[in-house]
């Protein structure tokens, strides 16, 4: 992606320029399948929400913003995916809010890959809890010897992991991205001139179209960071 490209895309006009290339819009989510998540696994669900902002307001910012969960969420269904991958799970944030989306239309699976043993862990028995287990895989193991061993395309990818080398996990991953898919990589503003070798790939491709997206922070959650945790979200053309 060129410099000025990068720095001239803003959450408003690159979210719209990407939803232009999305299907239909969601379909609401009805009375119904909100009844169908039990009161314990609604509790677990907003228990687990709040442990994850809290430890981000505390500095610890290896879990996502709100902000970017609910995009992840909302392109999941508008994309109406079926097969949905993670790298780095970390305890399980994201993948909530794109469980809950797979969850919300009925069907789908997403499978989350974790290198630490205890957080996998951690994250398997929140997913459980959560009552999400059914439509979130989670994986423990290194991610690029993982990615090579699954089967079959995706058509969201969301990549949280090694900043410094995400251009070896592109590498990886495109291929497994189903045409008109997304990927999408947060902190691309934060690690910008980490990722220069990632966007450097990216705008060789003639397949693809990126647009760096930014979050207004939350306020109820009060979170301060959300302006450094942009998202960089790839459109694979065909």
């Amino acid at each position: 992606m060129k410099r000025r490209e990068f720095l001239k895309a803003s959450g408003g006009a690159a979210l719209l320029g990407l939803l232009g290339v999305l299907p239909a819009s969601v379909t609401p989510v009805s009375a119904e399948s909100r009844a169908r998540v039990s009161k314990n696994h609604r509790t677990a669900r907003e228990e687990f929400i709040k442990s994850q902002e809290a430890e981000r307001l505390a500095g610890l910012d290896f879990c996502n913003t709100r902000e970017n969960a609910r995009l992840l969420h909302t392109l999941v269904r508008m994309r109406r995916s079926s097969r949905v991958l993670e790298v780095g799970t970390y305890y399980g944030y994201s993948a909530l809010w794109m469980g809950t989306a797979l969850e919300e239309q009925g069907g789908g699976m997403l499978t989350t890959i974790e290198l630490d043993y205890l957080r996998y862990l951690d994250a398997e028995r929140n997913m459980r809890d959560c009552g999400l287990d059914k439509y979130v895989d989670c994986m423990n193991g290194d991610a690029h010897t993982l990615i090579q061993k699954i089967k079959g395309t995706f058509d969201l990818i969301f990549l949280d992991a090694e900043r410094d080398r995400n251009e070896d996990y592109l590498k990886m991953l495109w291929p497994k991205l189903a045409p008109g898919g997304l990927l999408c990589v947060r902190s691309a503003v934060r690690f910008r001139y980490m990722m220069r070798l990632y966007f450097d790939e990216l705008n060789a491709k003639k397949d693809a179209v990126t647009h760096i997206v930014g979050t207004i922070p939350d306020t109820e959650t009060g979170d301060t960071f959300s302006t450094n945790e942009a998202m960089a979200i790839t459109w694979r053309m065909y």
